[in-house]
């Protein structure tokens, strides 16, 4: 029977990891077994890490109680995103301000890092922080906790039917004639209801519709031009946006951008007129 060897030292430590690390290239797991730090103690760990001048203990206490857990291949990816994202010799890692942003960013992101598993929008082998091949560092890993941020919102938002009492309270004719009505839009409700038919996001009958009328609302006052007549072009409905320099972009519903000059040929509105 081989004798055991017992793991003493952080450079031993590091260098068992990197072996392992090696040997598991091929699944791309890097799952660090707990056996490995049977005779590493977290004392040992915090004075290993206290001595290399990276993280005093104050420091590794609070991502400690962070990760709480006993498993140390959370603790350790945390330390490791806490002293590059502060010192890291690349300034492109040195993404976080002092060390208490540090501790409080990581503290948010590791809480978005578990909600995403639990919820299943992580999954395979993003549910392991220590894989460097899905996580390859601070930066890497703050990203990819603000997109799980955004797929928890959209994902879980509730997306109630269409109710005709807001799209009346969220839509207001401002102009008709023969062929055409042009709506001020002010709530989702009115965006999904005028904005059928069209490949527009913000029109879109689902969470992800909800999300993107919410970003986009804050560029600027939203306006449908909709055809009285029946057509199937690209032309049957035109979002119009403009901003608070009375900059207007034009949307036609394939959700091409187009041109201003194009839709006055269209539809023969004089745009500079209407009572935008």
């Amino acid at each position: 029977m081989a004798k055991e060897h017992k793991i003493e030292t952080l450079d031993e430590l590091l260098e068992t990891l990197e072996t392992l690390e090696t040997k598991q290239t091929a699944c791309q797991s890097q799952e660090i077994p707990d056996e490995i730090y049977e005779n590493y103690s977290w004392q040992q760990a915090k004075r290993d890490w206290v001595a290399s001048s990276k993280i005093d203990e104050e420091d590794f206490d609070v991502l400690l109680d962070i990760a709480k857990t006993k498993n140390i291949n959370d603790v350790w990816r945390l330390c490791d995103f806490f002293y590059d994202g502060v010192y890291s010799n690349n300034r492109n890692l040195r993404i976080y301000r002092d060390e208490q942003s540090a501790l409080i960013k990581l503290e948010r992101n590791y809480l978005l890092f578990n909600k995403g598993i639990n919820k299943g929008v992580i999954t395979g082998f993003e549910k392991n922080i220590y894989n460097k091949y899905v996580y390859k560092n601070v930066l890497d890993f703050e990203y990819k906790m603000d997109d799980i941020e955004y797929k928890l919102d959209v994902e879980y938002r509730k997306i109630p039917s269409i109710n005709s009492f807001n799209v009346a309270k969220g839509s207001l004719l401002i102009y008709e004639d023969a062929n055409w009505v042009i709506y001020e839009i002010s709530n989702f409700d009115a965006s999904r209801h005028y904005g059928s038919d069209t490949e527009w996001c913000i029109s879109r009958d689902d969470s992800e519709g909800l999300a993107r009328y919410d970003i986009y609302k804050g560029n600027g006052q939203f306006y449908f031009i909709i055809s009285k007549r029946k057509r199937n072009d690209k032309y049957r409905k035109i979002a119009v946006q403009i901003d608070k320099y009375g900059k207007r972009e034009y949307n036609n519903a394939n959700n091409e951008d187009d041109y201003e000059y194009n839709i006055k040929r269209i539809t023969q509105i004089d745009l500079d007129k209407v009572n935008w």
